[in-house]
């Protein structure tokens, strides 16, 4: 035998375990050449039912839909394989499964496989686009750069760190649920991480990297709190005190603005001095529109201020630019916000979300507004929303409805 000879076989396998709406399952091509195989099986773009596969002839049963054309297009890629092999021979040249693969892909004009966290930082990149509604805040990108980094470490930590999108199957995905359960207590948290690498699996899609995610039915149920946490209206008050620090006290307005007006501390970042202007019972009111992401709006808010907030916008000159912690990052107010909470010996965790949670209770139960403008004043166009943040309690319902007879 020729020692320059060069040995290739092509076989074609289906993901029984891959099947999509349907209960199609994707055909694959698996390549070995020089007794070392080239990749996990790369996608032909061809779907068929699992019992439509002649699994000796690695072709699709004639019976079949499509049967004919199917087979074509199989037997072209196994003869285009084939070709590259006979480009070698022809030189007397035997190589390596590396190169013979490069050679066939180039021949294809297709580019290298991507691995999963290769995907992974091109979603990033894409996430920080200001194109259309895909543009995101500073802190969203924090928040997908750390599923990132959990991914990395747990595909480094099983030997992984190469594996092929569609080779991240649901297995692997409940392993990583395992893996992000020694560092991480709150089951929502690690959900997010794990179906991250979900939603990266439909952008490979999506750009034809992949034909078909192998997560696209995985789901967990989500943990629900029984009550939306918030700080009631006694508890607000008892914010209301100096902390013996000027960056304590900044951290103090700074929730109490937002805990008096609801909003969310990306949108506290935005307003301008153009967002404060008389309403239409002559009281001065917060009137602009919240965004989702850089760009994007989400909806319109109006919100006649309360004393408390009206009392610090005088505070600071009524100049937005000098309102406290603007400029900071919602980590670092975090941070703060539990000095303040322990402080006061208030219990829960303390976060901007919990002030715009606090002001949809108070105003609804507290002060007695109506569902359908709390919802306005949160910069919702319904109701359907408000049960996130608040619900009516038992004192409300009955100040409501006592002048029934009874």
């Amino acid at each position: 035998m020729c020692s320059n000879e060069n040995k290739i076989d092509v076989s074609f396998l289906l993901r029984r375990s891959q099947t999509n709406k349907e209960g199609k399952a994707m055909i694959y091509c698996r390549v070995t050449f020089n007794g070392e195989q080239c990749n996990k099986g790369f996608s032909t773009g061809l779907s068929i039912f699992p019992d439509s596969f002649d699994y000796k002839r690695y072709r699709v049963k004639s019976e079949a839909d499509n049967a004919e054309v199917f087979n074509a297009t199989l037997t072209q890629l196994e003869a285009d394989l084939y070709t590259v092999r006979l480009q070698f021979e022809a030189k007397k040249k035997k190589v390596s499964a590396k190169v013979f693969w490069d050679t066939y892909q180039k021949s294809q004009n297709t580019e290298p496989e991507k691995t999963l966290l290769e995907v992974y930082d091109l979603y990033l990149a894409y996430k920080k686009t200001t194109k259309g509604k895909e543009a995101v805040t500073h802190e969203t990108m924090q928040a997908w750069n750390t599923r990132l980094k959990n991914a990395r470490n747990f595909l480094t930590s099983v030997g992984k760190e190469h594996i092929l999108p569609e080779s991240f199957d649901e297995d692997l995905a409940h392993d990583f649920y395992d893996y992000m359960t020694e560092i991480a207590q709150d089951s929502d948290y690690i959900s997010r991480q794990v179906l991250g690498v979900r939603t990266v699996l439909h952008y490979a899609v999506r750009k034809k990297w992949i034909a078909f995610n192998p997560l696209q039915y995985l789901s967990y149920s989500r943990k629900k709190p029984k009550y939306p946490e918030h700080l009631t209206l006694l508890q607000l008050q008892g914010f209301e005190i100096d902390f013996g620090s000027r960056t304590l006290n900044e951290v103090r307005d700074c929730f109490l603005f937002l805990a008096y007006t609801g909003l969310y501390h990306s949108d506290y970042k935005k307003i301008t001095n153009e967002s404060f202007c008389i309403g239409v019972d002559g009281r001065l009111w917060l009137i602009d529109t919240r965004t989702k992401g850089d760009s994007q709006e989400y909806g319109d808010y109006y919100v006649p201020l309360h004393k408390t907030a009206l009392d610090i916008w005088e505070k600071y000159g009524r100049q937005v630019d000098k309102l406290p912690f603007r400029k900071q990052t919602p980590e670092s107010l975090r941070k703060y916000l539990k000095m303040n909470a322990l402080a006061v010996g208030i219990e829960i965790n303390v976060t901007p979300r919990i002030a715009r949670k606090t002001f949809a209770h108070i105003y609804l139960n507290d002060f007695k507004v109506s569902e359908e403008s709390v919802a306005r004043m949160l910069g919702h166009t319904d109701t359907s929303m408000l049960k996130i943040y608040a619900r009516v309690e038992e004192t409300r319902i009955a100040d409501d409805t006592k002048n029934i007879p009874q």
